[in-house]
C-alpha cells in the first residue's frame, strides 16, 4: 500500500477510521483468514524469566529470541526463579531447601575443579610463565570450572532475552495459556506480552 498504516494511527485518527478498521478485521477473522495476522511482529524486551520458560516459549513456530549468554557467568542465588504451589508453603519450602542446596553443589564442584583446570591450562601453556601470565590463568580455569558446575543449577535461572513472534503466535499463545492458569509464570508472560501491545492495539482483546 501506498499509505502505510501503524497501531499508532488507530488510536490517534478519528472514530471513522477506528470502525473501519474494525471491521476490516472482524471480517477476515470471521471469514478464517488468519494469515493477515502473520504480518504484524512484536519484539518483547524480557528480564529475569526461567530458562525452564523460555524452552517453552522456543516450542512455539515463528519466534526468534535473541538471549544473553551465561555461559562463563558466575551464577548467585538471587538469579533464581523458584516454581510456586498453589496453597501449599510445606511445598514451597522444600523448592527453596532444594535450590539452595543445589548452589551449594555448583560451588563445591567449582571448588574441585579449579585446580584441575588450572593444572590443564598450565599444560597447554608450558612456555608463558610471567606473573600476569599465572593471573590470567586463573581467571580462566575458574570460567571452566564454574561452566562445568552450572549443569548442576535448576532450568529455573533467570535470563534476559528479546523475544519475536507474530501476532497470530502471540494470540495462540494467549488462548492456550490464560485458559490454563496452572503455569504461573507462562500464564504471567504472556498476559504482560499481549498488556503491552493492547496499549497500542487494543484490538488484541478481540483476536483473543
Amino acid at each position: 500500500s501506498s499509505n502505510l498504516l501503524t497501531p499508532l494511527d488507530y488510536v490517534t485518527k478519528s472514530e471513522k477510521h477506528r470502525a473501519s478498521v474494525r471491521e476490516v478485521s472482524a471480517a477476515t477473522r470471521a471469514s478464517g483468514h488468519h494469515s493477515t495476522r502473520e504480518h504484524v511482529h512484536y519484539v518483547f524486551g524480557i528480564k529475569n524469566i526461567s530458562r525452564a520458560l523460555i524452552y517453552r516459549a522456543h516450542s512455539q513456530p515463528h519466534h526468534a529470541t535473541d538471549q544473553e549468554s551465561q555461559r562463563y557467568v558466575t551464577m548467585a542465588t538471587e538469579g533464581v526463579i523458584l516454581p510456586r504451589v498453589f496453597d501449599n508453603k510445606d511445598a514451597d519450602r522444600l523448592i527453596e531447601t532444594a535450590a539452595s542446596e543445589l548452589f551449594i553443589g555448583y560451588e563445591q564442584l567449582t571448588a574441585l575443579l579449579f585446580p584441575i583446570a588450572r593444572e590443564l591450562l598450565l599444560k597447554r601453556y608450558p612456555s608463558r610463565s610471567s606473573e600476569k601470565w599465572a593471573k590470567k590463568i586463573d581467571g580462566e580455569a575458574q570460567k571452566r570450572a564454574q561452566e562445568i558446575g552450572r549443569y548442576l543449577l535448576p532450568l529455573s535461572m533467570g535470563a534476559n532475552l528479546y523475544h519475536s513472534i507474530n501476532e497470530l503466535t502471540l494470540i495462540r499463545m494467549a488462548k492456550m495459556v490464560l485458559a490454563d492458569p496452572k503455569d504461573p509464570e507462562m500464564n504471567e508472560l504472556v498476559r504482560a506480552m499481549v498488556q503491552a501491545v493492547a496499549l497500542y492495539d487494543p484490538t488484541i482483546w478481540d483476536e483473543i
